[in-house]
């Protein structure tokens, strides 16, 4: 076996049971991540602690070898970096300055920790893989593999107790399931048991996750037999649940970020897919003008839950709120520029012009509906032209470091841009759940691309430098990177 030595006492390569132990820690990890701490495990405080400690348990074991905070550190280009501390900050920021009311001090500090360690767990799990900033395209693989593999379990999970759980019903979740009613499966829809809020919040996931799994297999890249069924697994799960949450915004940006991707590939345009961050305005004002066109023709029975109702027309009664938010930023105030915080539309005011059309009057009620319903706008309120700003720069960065995957790998790299893309195009409609750095598949995407991004560039350099190095030098050579 070839071993480096790029600092004392550490060996790139790992023992299989290292391996399997680090893969087994980092995957129970995830699913602390996933089952939602306020909503499954964490119904009293020490439930809530008891999370905590596992993170912080699963990060030492993980971290405890000598040179990793040096890793961590080659593993990052400076100034994306510095991007991406600016990122979390801001939303850290918009935590702390919640405007909800129902949150103890306890529980709002609680989720700042909680972020705070997801984001840890994430950047020590993938640099631990890192020397000089360097992963293999073969352990590249492998981390992809154990984050989709956690996915599918969680998603399955969630399938098996939705039958065999009692339902789990909302005030918003007694309503029948409209997508598998077209099937001819009559079902009222319920929450998923192992995240009890809307089904939103699994249905996210799952779409981000058939979006990546969907594209990897329409493009018959050469991948072994069991990385193929273990996509298949994968789609087809992800699939389960978005039937199962009758999501069906989530199901469509599913299917056009699939199409852009795809299409862009076949035509070799693939970088032109940055240009999704500057033309997502004009992606949601199409997609109200198309949502007005259908409600006022004869298929509009056929796509809404209640035909006499005006739910496509208003874009699920979206435009409601995106009128009272402009009726707010008409008017340049200085709060703009850094935000109102976590649930901005609260504290505005906005949230009492639309209450009335959904019928909320309680106050408890209306604090969890202060959600701008479209990622972008949700951040501009909530953090500012700051933090939008800042949003913007790093998902232009993020889709341009992930072009740069695709060429050096392609099976990472179209990974990447259908996750991307569909995060993009999901935050047209919905913000809330998709925003925050709570949404763990999103920030494990967001680290594994600027690492690996990074680590590629590393190695490339290497690979154009003659091969004078030994294996006991300062920097490896070129060959010892080679698959």
């Amino acid at each position: 076996m070839s071993r480096i030595t790029p600092f004392a006492g550490y060996s790139f390569e790992k023992g299989k049971r290292t391996e399997f132990f680090e893969f087994l820690l980092f995957f129970v990890g995830l699913q602390l991540l996933l089952i939602d701490p306020f909503a499954f495990i964490g119904s009293t405080p020490v439930n809530k602690i008891g999370a905590v400690i596992g993170l912080v348990l699963i990060i030492l074991c993980i971290s405890i070898k000598k040179g990793l905070i040096l890793k961590i550190y080659t593993s990052w280009s400076r100034r994306v970096l510095l991007l991406f501390l600016f990122f979390v900050l801001s939303e850290m920021l918009s935590y702390i300055r919640t405007n909800n009311f129902t949150l103890s001090e306890f529980n709002i500090y609680f989720k700042v920790i909680f972020s705070g360690l997801a984001i840890l767990l994430h950047i020590v799990f993938i640099s631990s893989y890192s020397s000089y900033g360097i992963i293999k395209p073969k352990h590249a693989r492998k981390i992809f593999g154990v984050f989709i593999v956690g996915m599918m379990i969680f998603f399955l999970a969630n399938s098996l107790l939705y039958f065999s759980m009692p339902p789990i019903f909302t005030r918003e979740l007694r309503l029948k399931n409209f997508m598998l009613g077209i099937l001819g499966v009559d079902l009222i829809k319920s929450a998923f048991p192992l995240l009890p809020w809307h089904t939103y919040n699994v249905a996210i996931l799952a779409g981000g996750t058939f979006t990546m799994s969907s594209i990897l297999l329409l493009r018959k890249l050469e991948i072994s037999a069991r990385l193929k069924k273990l996509l298949w697994g994968t789609m087809s799960s992800s699939f389960i649940i978005l039937l199962l949450g009758d999501s069906r915004g989530v199901l469509l940006f599913s299917f056009l970020a699939i199409g852009l991707v795809f299409g862009a590939i076949q035509i070799r345009t693939i970088r032109h897919l940055r240009l999704l961050v500057v033309g997502l305005p004009f992606l949601q004002m199409l997609l109200f003008f198309s949502l007005k066109t259908v409600a006022e023709s004869d298929l509009m029975p056929n796509l809404t839950r209640n035909e006499k109702s005006n739910e496509l027309l208003t874009g699920n009664s979206r435009l409601y709120i995106f009128e009272a938010l402009w009726n707010d930023l008409r008017e340049p105030k200085l709060i703009h520029v850094y935000g109102y915080g976590e649930f901005g539309l609260y504290r505005n005011g906005a949230i009492n012009e639309y209450a009335k059309y959904f019928g909320i009057t309680k106050e408890s009620r209306k604090i969890w509906s202060s959600v701008a319903h479209n990622m972008f706008f949700n951040i501009l309120i909530c953090q500012g032209y700051i933090g939008a700003g800042i949003f913007l720069l790093f998902n232009f960065i993020l889709l341009t470091q992930a072009n740069y995957i695709f060429k050096h790998d392609p099976l990472i790299g179209t990974a990447c841009l259908g996750f991307l893309a569909f995060h993009l195009l999901a935050g047209i409609t919905d913000g809330g759940v998709a925003l925050n750095i709570g949404y763990h598949p999103r920030l494990f995407m967001f680290i594994f691309i600027m690492i690996y991004h990074r680590s590629l560039q590393i190695s490339a350099s290497y690979s154009n430098q003659p091969a004078t190095h030994t294996t006991n030098s300062t920097h490896p050579s070129p060959a010892v990177f080679a698959n």
